[in-house]
Order: structure tokens, then sequence, then C-alpha cells
């Protein structure tokens, strides 16, 4: 009984999936002409550049963080304190 309702219920999954139309819900049209109007006006170089600027932004963020730092020396509390 397990095996043929577990058949039944696959079987039922996979036909919503074959009656699904290509491309259907997606909204590849309106976003193709958008990057279309956008690499003709210019805009698209303008959001590359600044992608770029912002990644090279954050790799010399990243690369600070990562060297080491050079502080001070600081008090360890080794030397005792004099007292006269």
């Amino acid at each position: 009984m397990r095996k043929i309702l577990i058949a039944v219920l696959g079987l039922a999954s996979l036909s919503g999936a074959a009656l699904a139309e290509p491309g259907g819900g997606t909204d590849r049209g309106p976003v193709n002409r958008e990057v279309e109007a956008m690499q003709r006006d210019g805009r698209w170089q303008q959001l590359i550049a600044e992608g770029q600027a912002n990644k090279q932004a954050f790799e010399d963020m990243r690369r600070r963080e990562a060297a080491p730092q050079l502080q001070a020396p600081t008090a360890t509390g080794s030397i005792g304190v004099r007292r006269r």
C-alpha cells in the first residue's frame, strides 16, 4: 500500500512540473529590455565601474585587517613599581 501511495504522489508531482510553461512566471523579457536600455545610455558601464571600485575597497579593507597591526608597546606588568 505504501509503495502505491509513494508512486502515485511521485507521478502527481512530476505531472505538475510537466505542465509548467517554459519561461512562465519569469521577468526575462522586461529585464532584458532594461539591460539593453542601460547598455545604450551608459548606465551599464557606470554600474560595472562602481562595482569594481566597491570590490577593490572591500579587498583593501580585508587586507588591512589581515595585516599584523603595529602598536606601541604597552605595560605588561612584568616590571615592578619602584617605591622610594
